[in-house]
């Protein structure tokens, strides 16, 4: 079906998945913000009422590892990941936010991640340790793994032994991993990534998502 889904209820009836949260859709430009601000700290109680859900609701079930995965571009995924990082981080965990979406690395710029030192690119090559590409940023106790830019071979990278070795290593080393992926629709990364995950996470935009 085209028609684009418009509740939570239609997610429950016709896909048959349970919702773990809803974060309210707010619009920046209204507010004379730019989409890259935080829902967190916005004056409304929604946005961040909705996140201390979603976080009691992985909490709750002991999901940890988590990939984020949606059917097109633009739908809040990366925005999701990113706001959910900083929430769990100010809540006191140790967070990791892995940008596997790697024809897109907006996910660093957004963290305003420091990437200066070793990159994915060089640990790949052999060039560097697994020390080496997990970066800091201007948020206490959230850390960022990822490209510095364009990789065209997104899906050598994801299926190579030497990658799914440092996605274990790593995620041993934080409270919680969250790996932010490309479209569904668009390209086979997510399949691939799935696998080496425990818990898949579909973000659905409300009236954009087709069901």
């Amino acid at each position: 079906m085209l028609k684009p889904i418009e509740s939570e209820e239609e997610i429950i009836q016709g896909v048959r998945t349970p919702v773990l949260a809803q974060i309210p859709n707010l619009n920046h430009s209204e507010k004379g913000k730019k989409g890259e601000d935080f829902t967190l700290d916005l004056e409304e109680g929604t946005g961040k009422d909705a996140f201390h859900v979603l976080g009691a609701n992985l909490l709750a079930g002991n999901h940890r590892t988590i990939l984020f995965a949606s059917a097109r571009p633009s739908e809040g995924k990366t925005f999701l990941v990113h706001n959910l990082g900083v929430f769990l981080a100010r809540e006191g965990w140790r967070v990791l936010l892995v940008g596997t979406d790697f024809r897109d690395p907006r996910l660093r710029s957004r963290m305003k991640a420091d990437t200066n030192g070793g990159s994915l690119e060089d640990y790949m090559e052999g060039k560097c340790t697994e020390a080496n590409v997990i970066h800091t940023s201007p948020e206490p106790r959230l850390f960022y793994l990822g490209s510095k830019k364009v990789m065209t071979n997104s899906l050598g990278v994801i299926t190579s032994p030497r990658f799914k070795k440092l996605l274990r290593e790593v995620s041993n080393k934080f409270d919680f991993t969250l790996l932010d992926s490309p479209p569904i629709q668009l390209f086979p990364d997510v399949e691939m990534l799935s696998q080496e995950v425990k818990d898949v996470i579909f973000v659905v935009r409300s009236g954009k998502t087709p069901l």
